[in-house]
């Protein structure tokens, strides 16, 4: 089945509701979902937000994160609970976890 990829998007910014675009493709809710993950487009994924004195970037996962900054993922987790990294301080990187 084909699918329209600005209909991903309507849902996961939450515009219109899973149950409603599956009602329009005839499809079940799950197949929905799978199709939406399989295009690259996730309802709760983690996003965190790096914020660097010269850029800004959006990654999807404490994994990508930890490779962006080229450090454990512990450290990633850890400065997201608000503990202390010395490295992101000296740097002024700061991190945010984004929700929708």
């Amino acid at each position: 089945m084909k699918y329209n990829i600005k209909d991903f998007e309507k849902v996961a910014d939450g515009k219109v509701s899973v149950e409603d675009m599956s009602e329009f493709y005839g499809v079940s809710r799950t197949a929905f979902i799978l199709a939406m993950n399989r295009s690259g487009y996730y309802l709760n994924k983690t996003k965190i937000k790096i914020i660097s004195p010269y850029t800004t970037k959006i990654v999807y996962s404490y994994h990508s994160c930890a490779l962006e900054l080229k450090v454990s993922e512990q450290t990633i987790r850890n400065a997201l609970k608000g503990k202390r990294v010395k490295l992101f301080e000296e740097l002024g990187i700061k991190l945010e976890v984004m929700r929708k």
